[in-house]
């Protein structure tokens, strides 16, 4: 639930409100204030340990990414649509 109000929540709702669909102005607000206080804590990272600043900057679109990855792959294996090197990948099998 954490990484989805840090990572998925802000990006969403400000990639959203940007396009046209209105959110109240308070979840834009919170959704911009989250976004900026994962940005400063990466920020503050990046300075001491002197890495490149554009890490911290993409890291919320990144795990935003990576957890809309997981989800699809999730959903892709729940209904068995997965296919691995022209197979469905249809249950779990053992051989013994």
């Amino acid at each position: 639930m954490t990484v989805f109000l840090l990572g998925i929540f802000p990006v969403l709702v400000i990639l959203l409100s940007y396009f046209g669909i209105f959110f109240d102005s308070h979840l834009v607000f919170y959704a911009g204030l989250t976004y900026v206080m994962n940005l400063i804590s990466w920020l503050i990272v990046c300075f001491k340990f002197q890495h490149h600043f554009l890490f911290g900057v993409l890291n919320p679109i990144s795990t935003c990414l990576m957890i809309l990855v997981a989800i699809h792959s999730f959903f892709s294996y729940c209904f068995r649509i997965t296919i691995w090197k022209d197979r469905n990948i249809s249950g779990f099998k053992l051989r013994l």
